[in-house]
């Protein structure tokens, strides 16, 4: 289980990371807003995806008797998309 966990928070820094890398924080002419849309989409997808894992691992913590962790980096990347 601590194998999971530990790639499981890696996972969720490289979308944090990969997040501020390449997301569309800024508009200008050049801009397509249909790629920054897409680029959204994309890491919204991801996010929801890294949620339901987490939501998964909740049983194998129970059963070993863990305590959840929170990952701030997905909230952050949540709260940026929105």
């Amino acid at each position: 289980m601590d194998h999971t966990i530990d790639d499981f928070k890696k996972e969720v820094q490289e979308n944090k990371k990969n997040f501020q890398q390449q997301a569309p924080y800024a508009v200008d002419k050049n801009t397509d807003n249909a790629k920054a849309k897409e680029k959204l989409l994309e890491f919204k997808m991801i996010t929801k995806e890294l949620r339901e894992k987490e939501e998964d691992m909740k049983f194998g913590l129970d059963i070993f008797d863990i305590e959840p962790m929170a990952y701030p980096e997905l909230t952050l990347v949540e709260k940026e998309m929105a």
